[in-house]
């Protein structure tokens, strides 16, 4: 699995499908977080980041910009996520 100290303990005591259908289980979780918090969370914070106007105060940046980085952050946690969950199928399936 991807390290994980408390998943890597229970995958130890499961037979090799059943890790890669945990690890799957585990790539979903992180995907629906990725979306509800990070995406469309995200996104809300840059909406009323935009709509307050306000400036960082040293890099004289919008802070609607600097917020963007949860969305992007999000779009590429769900693409590694995604690539994961196939790659176990095709584990699974094909080995």
């Amino acid at each position: 699995l991807k390290k994980h100290l408390a998943i890597d303990l229970l995958a130890q005591k499961l037979p090799a499908a059943s890790v890669l259908t945990l690890d799957s289980f585990i790539q979903i979780i992180i995907t629906v977080f990725a979306v509800i918090f990070m995406i469309y969370g995200g996104n809300i914070v840059v909406e009323k980041a935009q709509h307050v106007g306000q400036i960082s105060p040293v890099l004289k940046w919008p802070m609607d910009k600097v917020y963007w980085v949860m969305p992007v952050s999000g779009l590429i946690l769900v693409w590694y996520s995604v690539m994961n969950i196939i790659d176990n199928y095709r584990k699974r399936n094909f080995h």
